[in-house]
């Protein structure tokens, strides 16, 4: 039996026995919330507003800083925390449900220009789809521009070494196992929960796997996305979860494709910690990139 397939079998007979799931109906709630310009800005919020799509197994806490970055700079933005669990279980359809839930809150708040700001593979997949979504259904809504915080990132693990290797850069099913426990152990969960949310994640994964196995994965997508809307991607040599040459190979693609791209390389912050060890240099550069798109 594959070696995986063997972990999970065993931890579901332990989890069985101790009686210790997650809830499944916890695990799949989507987070949606708006914020407005801070109190001491104009009451007209300037255009476009934000949409801001959270990390796996971020909470609105989390969120809410950098919402609070786009409301000094006088933005609405509306932000969604995708449940971890139709990422790494591959849930396609369900990722695309949850598209759906921000479009109905985008119109809901009279939103009709954006720039969208994804934090990690998380936030970059559920842009994937909105924007497809975008594309086919709701024309009416215009994408002014995408921000990428520590994202996109690759589907395997040999993009992650330290040096530049060939790859084809197709997902795995071992690159989300092992993506998911790394995830839920940087989140600080229990081990108990992590195991739990290993078991819950083969049973969905190995039936996903079958019918969305050929869909790309946010890194692959960005690097076949044909879209005029400019680009920021913020990213650091210091984060270890998500290799800084690929995201730089991801802004050169575009580049060469014509696109506006613009990058910014912070010095010394970890996975999505961007704004919290460098808060100046990270508002400044949301700061020109949104003046950029506005003039």
């Amino acid at each position: 039996i594959h070696f995986y397939k063997r972990i999970m079998f065993k931890n579901l007979k332990l989890l069985s026995q101790t009686n210790t799931r997650l809830s499944q109906s916890h695990l799949a709630q989507l987070h949606i919330w708006s914020s407005g310009p801070a109190s001491d800005l104009p009451t007209t919020p300037s255009s476009p507003s934000i949409l801001l799509f959270g990390f796996a197994g971020s909470s609105p806490h989390h969120l809410a800083k950098q919402a609070a970055v786009y409301s000094s700079l006088g933005y609405n933005s509306l932000a969604a925390i995708l449940p971890a669990q139709h990422l790494f279980s591959y849930d396609i359809t369900q990722i695309q449900t949850c598209a759906h839930l921000v479009v109905e809150a985008a119109y809901k708040h009279n939103y009709q220009e954006v720039v969208i700001h994804s934090l990690s593979n998380n936030g970059a997949i559920l842009y994937q789809h909105l924007t497809q979504l975008v594309a086919t259904q709701y024309q009416d809504i215009i994408i002014k521009g995408a921000v990428f915080d520590s994202a996109p990132g690759p589907g395997t693990h040999i993009e992650h070494l330290p040096f530049p290797v060939a790859s084809k850069g197709r997902l795995t099913k071992r690159f989300l196992y092992t993506a998911y426990q790394t995830v839920n152990k940087a989140n600080r969960m229990k081990l108990r929960d992590i195991m739990a949310a290993s078991v819950d994640q083969f049973r969905h994964l190995e039936v996903n796997w079958k019918l969305h196995k050929d869909v790309p994965y946010p890194g692959a997508f960005l690097t076949q996305e044909r879209a005029d809307w400019p680009l920021l991607f913020l990213y650091s040599k210091k984060d270890n979860q998500m290799p800084w040459r690929y995201i730089s190979s991801i802004a050169e693609h575009q580049r060469k494709q014509g696109r506006n791209v613009s990058e910014k390389m912070f010095s010394s912050s970890g996975h999505v910690a961007h704004l919290k060890i460098h808060p100046e240099e990270y508002k400044q550069t949301i700061g020109n990139f949104l003046d950029n798109i506005v003039k």
